[in-house]
């Protein structure tokens, strides 16, 4: 039997636009990743669309249709934890429930400090761009109340820690003994008419295990 919270976990992560800001990069450097990330691989827009699968060009031409599909995905977490609360116990279904909320409450933490900071980091990136950054965000926040309603959980006014959610999202882009799968991504550009030469994009490769460190141990500062 297929886990339901990794089918749960699976689902959060397709359809996911991040970035790597500069302001990490003596950190970077100052922790055991040093010499990983070159340079080039800092303030660039990434767009994970499933496992084994990222881009950075051309972003601009396919994101917000990209991005809307996330609201159905989703919506079909929503239904699975319905259906699979109707089939088992109620205790290991509040376990269940439980971490499910933890991850979503820290992506949504997360897209939202990337939309709301994406300007200050990329101060002449396209509003195309931002809009997908937007929509992201609020689907992540629609689906927080959405799922908290649905199941009738009270508001929590604590605030959970950054490290709690951190190591959360750790558990969401680990894949345990996954063999290991090149992911190519491409510098992001801003898309100029004038511009007809093309230029060539210096290609960086990692595998799922290294995106987990280098989302959590660079993006976010934290050390796990």
């Amino acid at each position: 039997m297929i886990d339901t919270t990794d089918i749960l976990n699976a689902n959060i992560i397709q359809k996911y636009l991040f970035y790597i800001p500069s302001s990490v990069h003596s950190k970077v450097e100052n922790s055991v990743l040093k010499g990983f990330i070159p340079k080039e691989g800092y303030d660039d827009i990434v767009y994970y669309k499933e496992k084994g699968n990222a881009i950075s060009n051309d972003l601009e031409s396919i994101i917000i249709p990209e991005i809307l599909t996330k609201e159905r995905i989703l919506k079909k977490n929503l239904v699975l934890l319905l259906d699979t609360k109707s089939k088992i116990s109620p205790s290991v279904f509040d376990m269940i429930l439980e971490d499910y909320i933890k991850y979503i409450n820290g992506h949504q933490y997360i897209t939202t400090w990337m939309h709301e900071n994406i300007r200050s980091v990329f101060p002449d990136v396209n509003d195309i761009i931002i809009n997908a950054f937007k929509i992201q965000a609020d689907y992540f926040t629609q689906h927080c109340l959405k799922v908290k309603h649905q199941f009738r959980i009270e508001k929590r006014e604590s605030k959970i820690s950054d490290t709690e959610i951190f190591k959360t999202l750790k558990s969401q882009f680990s894949r345990p003994n996954a063999t290991p799968n090149p992911i190519v991504f491409g510098k992001h550009k801003e898309s100029k008419k004038e511009k007809t030469t093309p230029t060539k994009k210096r290609k960086i490769s990692f595998t799922d295990e290294e995106i987990d460190d280098f989302l959590l141990e660079t993006v976010f500062n934290v050390k796990l």
